[in-house]
């Protein structure tokens, strides 16, 4: 990985991190809590990833264990297109666990989500909020 690249990995994940932690972790959380953001550092991580194509996200539903870390790799592949990322925590929209960087395409981003809990998540365009893409935490 280029220096290049792992500065915008890092970047762009921390965007999503720590509003993730934020939700996932109640205020007193320790190492010992499976939910702290010490003990995601040893978790397993997954990689998915999602493309926004033709205004529409794709693959419409990405699947990923719970208590796992996942790395997502976002191509937006819109020429000239502005597309940027929000994860909610629920179809309505109403809570927000993380947004990404808008970014004109082609681009890409690499985004890191820190361990959810089991349950059914959406993705949605900041830009176009018709593109949405589920993400399911399987217990």
């Amino acid at each position: 990985m280029t220096y290049r690249a792992w500065v915008q990995r890092r970047a762009i994940g921390l965007l999503f991190v720590p509003a993730l932690v934020a939700a996932a972790c109640g205020p007193g959380a320790t190492a010992s809590d499976p939910q702290s953001p010490l003990a995601s550092a040893a978790r397993p991580t997954v990689d998915l990833a999602l493309t926004a194509k033709d205004v529409e996200l794709k693959p419409a539903k990405l699947t990923a264990p719970s208590g796992s870390v996942i790395v997502l790799a976002f191509d937006n592949a819109d020429q000239g297109t502005p597309h940027g990322l929000a994860l909610y925590g629920d179809a309505a929209h109403t809570v927000t666990l993380g947004t990404a960087e808008v970014m004109v395409g082609p681009a890409h981003q690499v985004l890191q989500i820190a361990a959810l809990a089991p349950g059914r998540y959406q993705f949605s365009c900041v830009v176009h909020p018709n593109m949405v893409a589920d993400l399911v935490i399987e217990p």
